[in-house]
């Protein structure tokens, strides 16, 4: 075109081809590079779901890809314990896999709504898995960690008697005689009889239930056998541990 070799239609129209094939080019590279399968994150591939060979259709889902170095757990909670929690909090989570760890993870997210069908609410957590020891799909129960609370009275629960009336324990005291006075025996030994206490009961942990108002540090309370009890009865002290959790028992 400089030294008007050819035409300046001539030019324009090589020109317009040699665009025509650099898109070809362009177009044919784009098309290799979807045959190029190239994963999204790092992580670790599951089983192939396909055969070699075989054609596969757009969406088609080829392999599994896992990071196991972040893994989140899912779990719902009363929508009553919402004023409990906070982005942050600690949990715990014990799994049946490996009964002797405690793997510890914090609460991620709250899900703003509550589930309508079960008042529940989904909350995520987030924990580390360095060693990739955890895998996803695993059956967890998860404890969510609360501040620490001041220090609270804790009974079995097989002390408390509930019914419509109320809640109540029967408290072990020393007798008193229709003047005031204590009871003894003919041993000098204080007379003992259960008296029905009514309880404001707490939060419940394990086997065991707070009691917020009731019962005072240091009382002694009826474990069993209240359907045999009636406020005033006497009573004595057993050294049974047929009531008490055998994990608390002193190996022999």
């Amino acid at each position: 075109a400089a030294k008007q070799f050819g035409s300046k239609q001539d030019v324009d129209l090589q020109r317009s081809q040699l665009d025509q094939a650099n898109a070809g080019i362009a177009k044919s590279q784009t098309q290799i590079g979807y045959k190029t399968i190239k994963a999204p994150f790092a992580g670790q591939l599951g089983i192939r779901q396909v055969n070699l060979g075989q054609y596969l259709a757009a969406g088609t889902a080829i392999v599994t890809l896992t990071d196991l170095d972040q893994l989140y757990v899912d779990f719902t909670l009363p929508e009553q314990d919402r004023p409990s929690l906070s982005a942050g909090q600690d949990i715990e989570l014990r799994l049946d896999a490996f009964p002797d760890r405690v793997f510890k993870a914090s609460v991620m997210t709250i899900d703003p709504q509550v589930d309508p069908n079960m008042r529940a609410l989904k909350v995520r957590g987030q924990l580390a898995n360095p060693d990739h020891t955890l895998q996803p799909g695993m059956f967890t129960r998860v404890a969510v960690l609360l501040p620490p609370q001041p220090d609270v009275v804790t009974l079995p629960e097989t002390a408390v008697d509930y019914t419509v009336y109320g809640d109540s324990v029967y408290v072990v005291k020393q007798g008193k005689d229709k003047d005031g006075q204590p009871m003894t025996d003919k041993d000098g030994k204080p007379e003992l009889v259960a008296e029905q206490t009514f309880v404001t009961l707490g939060a419940r942990f394990g086997d065991k239930v707070a009691v917020m108002k009731g019962v005072n540090p240091g009382d002694l309370v009826v474990v069993g056998g209240q359907l045999k009890l009636h406020n005033g009865a006497a009573v004595t002290l057993s050294t049974d541990t047929s009531l008490e959790n055998p994990q608390t028992l002193p190996k022999e």
